[in-house]
């Protein structure tokens, strides 16, 4: 009798047959907000910085707070602080559409909102990712990331199409596409938030108390263990890389649309899924694997082969090798994101693994770095040309950094 797939064998588990839509429904109200507030910033301002400027507010939390929240995700029951972040956002998002509604909204409370928004996805982002561990167990693992990872690619693939279709209801007042896209954004993270608190926890959660005397121990404990770890470090490394040099492109997608390919907001629309799309395919594939070897080389090779096909996106004047691009770069971030969680998760001690998700999500933080620059970058040389340079640069890096820390490919 043939075996089941491992994709097969997680999606039988009822908790995470909630868990999943509610994952896919708050990857698509986070990307609708980062495609469409870009959009209406770059409108409002004619500014590539400003309007890197939402990546830079929505990532800046979990460069900055990272390993805080993973304190929280060992300290608190895990749904509930899930439940409870998703209301917020939700809460928020509606303030955000509110203030377009009524035509108070400006390019700082659009970042404002994106710093708050982004300090909850901190908190809900890690506690999910750990969450994902007690509901599957390691056997099953590596294919639940496999399967959160296409996930979050519908919302790369959807979100773009979704916020471009509001969008085009009012193609000629932009302020009042993007209310209406706001309000679809509070109801996708109303939705996951219900969704989460439907779980029945039917397992353990060891937690560790969190006291503002032990914070900064528990905190420090957890970065011991990386920082002794060579292989946690290659891991770090290139996620701290990769969301550097590629994740700073999203918000760009739509500046190049607009202002080298010319596209409208439909091809606008497409171009924004255009990752999605290859990152779906790459998810799938690694989803209908029974067994995944060599997982440490999907990290790295998925990392760096992203961001040299990024570099294709980068330097076309034309839509169909600009899509191709992203299609591509897609497939490479779908294997770089589903062994990510895994391999920190499957190395990481069970009562520290909230704290060193945690310091993953730091690594991954560092793309508000990453955007800021390349807004800079973008004002000086253009957004072609600056998003070139970062590509070519972030492909190289990971290629020299996994060779400095080779024992991250015996994980």
């Amino acid at each position: 009798m043939k075996r089941q797939s491992g994709a097969l064998r997680v999606l039988s588990i009822d908790n995470y047959r909630l868990t999943w839509p509610a994952l896919v429904s708050s990857q698509l109200g986070r990307m609708m907000w980062i495609f469409a507030s870009s959009i209406l910033i770059y409108t409002l301002t004619d500014s590539a910085l400003l309007t890197q400027m939402v990546n830079v507010t929505v990532a800046a939390p979990q460069f900055l707070l990272g390993i805080f929240s993973g304190t929280i995700a060992d300290a608190y029951n895990r749904r509930v602080v899930m439940f409870l972040s998703l209301a917020l956002m939700a809460l928020f998002t509606f303030l955000a559409a509110f203030l377009a509604l009524f035509g108070l909204i400006e390019a700082w409370s659009i970042l404002a909102l994106s710093t708050v928004i982004g300090v909850l996805y901190t908190v809900n982002q890690v506690t999910r990712r750990t969450f994902t561990f007690d509901v599957v167990g390691k056997d099953l693992l590596v294919h639940a990331m496999a399967l959160d990872n296409m996930g979050t690619t519908l919302g790369f693939v959807f979100a773009p199409l979704l916020a471009s279709l509001f969008l085009s209801v009012a193609p000629d007042d932009v302020t009042r596409g993007v209310t209406w896209t706001y309000f679809a954004i509070a109801a996708f993270y109303t939705a996951s938030g219900l969704l989460f608190f439907k779980v029945r926890q039917a397992w353990v959660q060891v937690q560790t108390p969190l006291r503002p005397s032990s914070a900064i121990a528990n905190m420090s404990e957890g970065i011991k263990v990386v920082a002794s770890s060579r292989a946690l470090i290659g891991i770090m490394g290139v996620t701290w890389i990769s969301n550097f040099f590629f994740s700073p492109h999203r918000t760009m997608v739509p500046v190049i649309g607009i202002s080298v390919l010319h596209t409208g907001p439909g091809m606008l629309g497409l171009l924004g899924a255009a990752q999605g799309i290859g990152s779906l395919l790459g998810a799938l594939y690694l989803s209908s694997r029974n067994s995944i070897r060599s997982q440490s080389f999907y990290y790295w090779f998925g990392a760096a082969s992203s961001m040299a096909l990024l570099a294709v996106f980068a330097a076309s004047r034309n839509f169909p090798l600009s899509f191709i691009g992203l299609v591509l770069a897609g497939v490479g971030q779908a294997w770089f994101g589903a062994m990510q969680a895994t391999l920190v998760l499957t190395a990481a001690p069970e009562h520290l693994r909230g704290r060193i998700m945690g310091i993953l999500n730091m690594a991954i933080g560092s793309q508000a770095l990453g955007s800021l620059l390349l807004g800079i970058m973008s004002e000086w040389m253009g957004p072609g040309p600056a998003l070139l340079s970062f590509a070519l640069f972030g492909a190289f890096s990971t290629v020299i950094w996994v060779y400095i820390f080779k024992e991250m490919n015996k994980l």
